[in-house]
């Protein structure tokens, strides 16, 4: 009885009882955020969880995107051709499209089209179905990368529980899991390269598998989407910011081995889409075609063009207190002295590029491209709420840590509720399908 009386004591004075309720509402937040990531067809009759369905939370969105289609059709090929013989599908692929007048997406987006292959050869479903299970689980994915930054980065319990549980709640998240898109799929690849890199620029004995690693992954990069242009755009203003701001002859060793591994995993990654594509031949052909082609699509010319502040406009509309608490975190290191290889300061110089870097594409803009960007944000905003409650409450007594706990769970709790508030209202009660400003803004009843 004394050694548990003593445990209790011990427990106490730790300060476990003070975050056991905001630790319980992270859960809660966190929790949510899985169970609506998890797809459609799981809920119904035949579906692992179909004792579920009368809680199912259904997006408004029933049909199947022009997209979604062409995924479909690329697994069935693969599935019925096998993956030796890719090339094929490539070239059948260039014959299509030098006939069509506008762009179709590109069957280079290997990592999806083939993690969709196999899920579906082994779970037996359809391809349709076994590619919005990828998208589910890369978003479940994602979020695991977000928590693993926390760990690395040593943010603590209270911004790390903020930022998993906005990351969960995210929107944009959430409507990625529940379709055959791979933004949500490059997203967490972007932000694992990111993270990777990171890694690279720190004090470690073990650099060379990291730096061994982020080539990997620029590689992985390049075989999911063409969008890893955004993400090299990105890293190389990361490094050159670095390399600018720093005196240390350390730091800048680390940063030339980390431009030396971007640069392998670049010219791995086009290896790679080389070979998919049986030759580099066919590889410049393609690209060439699509971006050629990609200006005369009417869809993209209606609604993928705008000013540079488009982006910040429509996540705006989606997510509004996460991208104004995510921006007062990025000014607040203005005011702070530059740290090397600081997560803060490399992730937002990373957010900023890519940002500058799509902002410049004409009929090339979607929110489904800012995926990558999400749990960055949540981590920003996150730092932003608890500094504002650190700030407000700077008094160390007892009571006032009780306070700050009770206030840093209630805030949190109230930003995710006005995350799943924005989830429900843009995709659940109104079938939002693609990120563009006319569907958000009718769904905010601004356009009726």
């Amino acid at each position: 009885m004394k050694k548990l009386h003593d445990t209790i004591n011990v427990i106490k004075e730790s300060g476990v009882r003070k975050d056991l309720l905001i630790v319980l509402i992270f859960v809660l937040c966190i929790l949510s955020g899985l169970f609506l990531r998890l797809p459609p067809p799981m809920f119904e009759s035949n579906g692992w969880l179909s004792s579920l369905e009368g809680v199912e939370i259904k997006p408004g969105f029933k049909g199947k995107g022009f997209d979604e289609h062409l995924y479909e059709k690329y697994v069935e090929a693969v599935a019925k051709e096998g993956i030796f013989n890719y090339p094929r599908l490539i070239e059948g692929y260039l014959q299509v499209q030098k006939e069509l007048k506008t762009a179709i997406l590109p069957p280079t987006r290997f990592v999806y089209i083939e993690c969709g292959n196999v899920w579906s050869y082994l779970t037996g479903n359809k391809p349709y179905e076994g590619l919005k299970e990828v998208s589910a689980i890369f978003t479940i994915l994602y979020l695991t990368v977000v928590a693993t930054i926390c760990v690395r980065t040593k943010l603590g319990l209270s911004k790390s529980g903020i930022a998993l549980s906005l990351t969960a709640l995210c929107p944009t998240q959430i409507h990625m899991s529940q379709h055959a898109l791979i933004d949500g799929v490059f997203g967490a690849i972007a932000l694992c390269t990111l993270w990777l890199f990171w890694e690279c620029l720190q004090n470690s004995q073990q650099r060379k598998y990291w730096l061994s690693a982020y080539a990997l992954m620029i590689g992985v990069c390049a075989i999911t989407k063409e969008n890893c242009v955004f993400v090299y755009a990105g890293v190389i203003t990361c490094l050159a910011f670095e390399w600018i701001k720093t005196k240390k002859a350390e730091h800048k060793q680390k940063i030339k081995e980390t431009v030396i591994s971007t640069m392998l995993g670049g010219l791995g990654g086009i290896g790679a889409l080389s070979i998919i594509s049986g030759g580099l031949d066919n590889l410049i052909e393609m690209y060439s075609l699509m971006i050629a082609k990609a200006q005369m699509l009417p869809y993209a010319i209606k609604t993928g063009d705008g000013p540079w502040q488009r982006y910040f406009v429509d996540y705006s509309i989606i997510n509004p207190i996460v991208i104004l608490l995510a921006i007062l975190g990025i000014g607040q290191l203005l005011k702070e002295n530059y740290r090397e290889g600081s997560w803060r300061i490399v992730s937002s110089v990373f957010v900023i590029a890519t940002y500058g870097a799509m902002a410049q594409v004409r009929y090339g803009m979607n929110l489904r491209y800012t995926n990558m960007w999400d749990g960055i944000l949540c981590i920003l905003a996150a730092w932003s709420i608890v500094e504002i409650i650190e700030n407000t409450l700077k008094n160390e007594n007892r009571n006032n840590k009780k306070i700050k706990s009770l206030v840093t769970a209630l805030s949190c709790l109230i930003v995710c509720g006005m995350e799943l508030k924005e989830y429900n209202k843009v995709f659940v009660t109104n079938p939002t399908y693609e990120l563009v400003p006319e569907a958000l803004l009718r769904s905010e009843k601004i356009l009726k």
